[in-house]
């Protein structure tokens, strides 16, 4: 095999075709409910179109089914077993806008090694994985900052271990309770925003250089920010926040 691989070149599986009764209403529901881009309709005359889906990663070319047989054949792809995978990075966002579009799942989501997951169907009765990755550890980190930026204690929180440890200068606070009445003593209403200057990951550690404004005041105020995040499945179990000036620096060498 690799004989083969080195002989024939490096091969790109570019296009799955997709059958489909009319073009526009499947274009209608790759589109505006799963979210993927229309890249190509060209008219082929006599009825037939080319037309190509794109999703990040891979194409759907639509065939509109024309003979019995075909027509037949529409919504059960892959002989009724899950035949698309569709990846996103909002897996709650997307199924709040499935609730919305009146797409149905076969049960409600959950959580494998790879990541989470659930079933549903497309218009014409087709199943389909809906997939989220876990994140990263830098990927938590974003989240984390996502969330603080928004200024949504929910979010923020969702993403701290219960049982974290979080030093803030020689300050040390020991769980999310602790860590909450820190930032709700006075934190939230300076309005916090944290822009990432350098993210690097190293193992299950995230440093980072951010830049913080706060508004006090009546104005905003930048502090630089040195900080390490430790993350284990998927929560931040332990950190280490300085502001430019509070404390000598004893972050580990990015690698």
């Amino acid at each position: 095999m690799p004989l083969r691989a080195s002989v024939l070149g490096v091969h790109r599986l570019s296009a799955t075709t997709y059958l489909v009764r009319e073009y526009d209403e499947a274009i209608e529901f790759l589109t505006g409910v799963l979210g993927l881009t229309l890249v190509e309709d060209t008219d082929l005359g006599e009825g037939n179109r080319w037309v190509v889906i794109e999703g990040a990663g891979g194409r759907l070319v639509l065939s509109r089914a024309k003979t019995e047989a075909a027509q037949a054949a529409v919504g059960h792809a892959a002989g009724g077993k899950v035949a698309y995978f569709l990846s996103t990075d909002h897996f709650d966002r997307q199924l709040e806008h499935f609730a919305a579009q009146g797409v149905a799942l076969e049960a409600p989501p959950r959580r494998e090694p790879y990541g989470r997951v659930c079933v549903f169907t497309d218009l014409y009765g087709n199943r389909w994985d809906l997939l989220e990755a876990p994140p990263s550890p830098r990927g938590v980190v974003l989240q984390h900052l996502e969330a603080l930026n928004a200024h949504d204690p929910d979010a923020f929180f969702a993403t701290v271990d219960p049982a974290v440890v979080w030093r803030t200068g020689t300050d040390r606070y020991v769980g999310r309770e602790a860590l909450g009445e820190l930032f709700d003593d006075g934190f939230w209403q300076w309005r916090p925003r944290m822009h990432p200057l350098t993210l690097a990951e190293q193992g299950g550690v995230v440093l980072a250089e951010l830049e913080e404004t706060l508004h006090l005041d009546g104005g905003a105020q930048h502090f630089r920010i040195a900080a390490s995040f430790e993350v284990v499945d998927r929560l931040i179990v332990a950190a280490r926040i300085y502001r430019e000036g509070s404390a000598d620096l004893d972050l580990p060498a990015a690698g």
